[in-house]
């Protein structure tokens, strides 16, 4: 919360939390089955963004700027005074390592390489920071003017910004059948998303070549979902082959 409205404070846009009448972000009601936390949050102007209606690359490029505003107004945010700091990527590596099941051993091997590679990189002001993790179609709202607002705030945790950039990346390409997360070769969505996030936010070439492991990074956060909260097998069929796929030969997607 302390966050989201630091936030909005700086300019993003984000769906803010509003306080009650007495000026709390969040009230605490006594009730049976225990304590009830209650938040409103202001309305997120606009309406879901349909795939095969609303996406295109002048959308893309707006997406890519609220990405790279957040990460660029993120550089300077401290939580307040009282405020418990938010977890860590680690914090979601163990709930991912604890929901893979053992015979799943090609996704437990990616897994590891997954880890051992993410460990292995630096964290700086420029390079990591509170970021949403879940930037997908469900959590954000577009409007008639192409403005973009994001919500649902819940899985925010401290990882690589790279991380949160290439969560939208891998959703274009896994729903829309794209062939490729390079954006040379992909300008109907890479390569307006990435020039929108660039006119708030500096990457340099070796962070755009973290992307396709990043990508690795959220399939296998996404998979270990499917296994702990679905039915593995009931999935999108094609979708999952694709995830599948790309696990053997430890490439993004195929």
């Amino acid at each position: 919360m302390d966050w989201v409205r630091f936030l909005s404070e700086q300019g993003v846009s984000v769906s803010g939390p509003l306080p009650s009448k007495d000026g709390n972000l969040a009230e605490t009601f006594d009730i049976e089955d225990g304590p009830l936390h209650v938040l409103v949050f202001t309305k997120a102007p606009g309406r879901p963004m349909q795939f095969s209606m609303n996406w295109n690359p002048y959308f893309h490029r707006r997406l890519g700027e609220l990405a790279g505003k957040t990460h660029s107004a993120t550089r300077i945010y401290q939580p307040s005074e009282g405020i418990q700091k938010r977890k860590s990527w680690l914090n979601d590596m163990r709930y991912i390592g604890q929901s893979i099941p053992k015979r799943e051993t090609i996704a437990r091997r990616e897994f590891d390489e997954v880890v051992e590679w993410a460990s292995s990189l630096e964290t700086s002001r420029d390079t990591f920071g509170l970021v949403h993790t879940d930037i997908n179609h469900s959590n954000y709202f577009g409007d008639d003017s192409g403005g973009v607002t994001v919500f649902d705030f819940d899985d925010a945790h401290y990882h690589w910004f790279a991380y949160d950039l290439s969560v939208p990346m891998f959703y274009a390409v896994l729903s829309f059948d794209l062939p490729s997360m390079d954006a040379t070769k992909q300008d109907w969505f890479c390569g307006p998303y990435l020039e929108g996030y660039t006119q708030h936010m500096d990457i340099n070439d070796e962070r755009i070549k973290r992307i396709p492991w990043f990508v690795r990074f959220r399939r296998i956060d996404l998979f270990a979902f499917i296994c702990k909260e679905l039915d593995i097998y009931d999935w999108d069929v094609k979708a999952m082959r694709r995830i599948r796929g790309g696990f053997l030969v430890r490439e993004p997607l195929v």
